[in-house]
């Protein structure tokens, strides 16, 4: 689903004018299609802040890294 969704998002930047689209994460599942529409990269300072889930199930949830990429879906 990565492809599709980031395709359409570079589209509408372009045709609304848009000249960068920044991510603040790691793409999942970098490859040529990711090489191919966003081939520079920048570094950035980590993050300033850190989050704390109080909730247990979600805590156990997100601290799972493979939740993290499904979320750009």
């Amino acid at each position: 689903m990565l492809e599709p969704v980031l395709s359409w998002t570079l589209r509408r930047c372009q045709s609304e004018g848009v000249h960068m689209l920044e991510t603040h994460w790691s793409l999942a599942g970098e490859g040529e299609f990711i090489e191919t529409a966003a081939p520079y990269r920048r570094k950035l300072s980590t993050w300033t802040y850190f989050y704390r889930a109080n909730n247990p199930e979600l805590r156990e949830l997100l601290n799972d890294r493979q939740v993290w990429g499904s979320l750009l879906i």
